[in-house]
């Protein structure tokens, strides 16, 4: 009945004042009493039953009708239209879940809570927080800080706070696969320049088509970011990640701050002549000493000769040597190679005659080296034409990682 309330009066004792003409109490085959109390007219008739009954059948003189437990119930099938106010501390209202399933709340129409605190628009389908004009399926607004919190407690270690965001082809109630190129999500960053203005930052699409497997195991990805360029409205794609692990760039890639970067190191010697000596003719010793610590990240400089490794990976190595024969000897077959851990590598090995004690030789090499954890990297010389002590007078050696292994 529009505008009128209509409540279970079992749970409520009901007194009211007898309405004028409002007919005799024998006549009860349609009860309406909170009509007839409110309109004051017309005739209360009612069919005893166990929801609805007045205590012992009879009008009271009373004029007013209270409630027992201040508390209006509807059970199933009740109806109850036109408005409901509350509007005394302490009201509510409660949709209580007991033995029957399926207990809920349906509103017919918009659905506002305070002025602007919850707006849910049924016509679009779509709720506001901070709004009554939501833009999309769900809009927050507010004046100051606005943040989402997703937080889950839980002792399973996989039970985490998931934002699951997807895209498939066709519709809800019947999906069809999704195809290479296909956005399955995107996030945007927005400003304010004459109106509220959105930039794609990130998205999520698939790589190739999802499926081709037949079963739930083909769901291939790439990750892409974007930035605008200054003076433009533009999406310029940055950075993509495909579903191989390949990276891709169209920018330059700097880095800021000290020791940042991929690991690296380098050591040199500047016009310090250092002594090695060569036991037997064609066997490499270490440069003992003489080095000084260039620019190391991730790389340990030590014992005034050595580059350790912190990071295990693939490793482009060069160096250079200025040497010269100690003493006497001519035209002997000096050699440098680079040492693994006082180990002499083939890779990247160099050699040269050195004429008489007063020549100096130069010489240098390169090579990539997959390199483990602790791992030391010196430099290694040679005498291949008689035990004859060298002296190195300028030394370099440096090396960067290039890949993994």
């Amino acid at each position: 009945m529009a505008g009128i309330p209509t409540y279970n009066t079992r749970k409520s004792k009901t007194k009211f004042r007898r309405p004028a003409g409002a007919g005799n109490f024998d006549n009860m085959d349609d009860f309406n009493i909170v009509k007839a109390v409110i309109l004051k007219q017309g005739t209360v008739q009612h069919t005893p039953s166990l929801d609805k009954d007045i205590v012992n059948k009879k009008y009271l003189d009373d004029n007013y009708y209270s409630i027992v437990d201040d508390k209006y119930v509807l059970n199933a099938g009740d109806v109850m239209t036109g408005t409901l106010f509350l509007d005394s501390i302490g009201t509510g209202l409660d949709v209580l879940h007991t033995a029957e399933i399926g207990n809920h709340l349906i509103v017919g129409d918009n659905l506002t809570v305070d002025t602007n605190t919850l707006f849910v628009d049924s016509v679009n389908k779509r709720v506001g927080i901070g709004t009554i004009t939501p833009d999309v399926n769900l809009d927050i607004e507010s004046d100051t800080l606005t943040q989402l919190r997703v937080f889950a407690f839980s002792d399973t270690p996989t039970a985490s706070a998931r934002l699951r965001l997807g895209h498939a082809r066709n519709t809800a109630a019947s999906p069809t696969a999704t195809q290479v190129g296909d956005e399955l999500f995107t996030i945007q960053a927005g400003g304010w320049d004459t109106s509220l203005s959105y930039r794609n930052m990130i998205k999520v699409e698939a790589d190739a088509n999802w499926g081709t497997a037949g079963d739930t195991s083909d769901n291939p990805t790439r990750l892409l970011f974007f930035t605008a360029p200054d003076g433009t409205a533009t999406d310029t794609e940055r950075m993509r990640i495909d579903s191989s692990g390949n990276i891709s760039m169209t920018g330059d890639l700097f880095f800021t701050g000290d020791g940042s970067g991929l690991p690296y190191g380098s050591m040199y010697n500047d016009n310090t002549a250092t002594n090695i000596v060569i036991g037997t003719a064609g066997t490499f010793v270490r440069i003992p000493s003489g080095f000084t610590i260039g620019q190391v990240n991730a790389i340990t400089f030590q014992n005034a000769r050595e580059l350790a490794i912190i990071k295990a990976g693939r490793y482009k190595i060069d160096w250079s040597i200025s040497v010269a024969l100690a003493a006497g000897g001519a035209n002997d077959d000096v050699e440098g190679a680079i040492g693994i851990s006082n180990v002499k590598n083939a890779q990247g090995t160099s050699h040269r005659i050195i004429a008489s004690p007063t020549d100096i030789g130069a010489m240098s090499g390169t090579a990539i080296l997959d390199l483990a954890i602790n791992q030391k990297v010196a430099l290694m010389m040679t005498n291949n034409s008689v035990a004859a002590n060298l002296t190195v007078t300028h030394a370099s050696l440096s090396l960067v990682m290039v890949g993994g292994t």
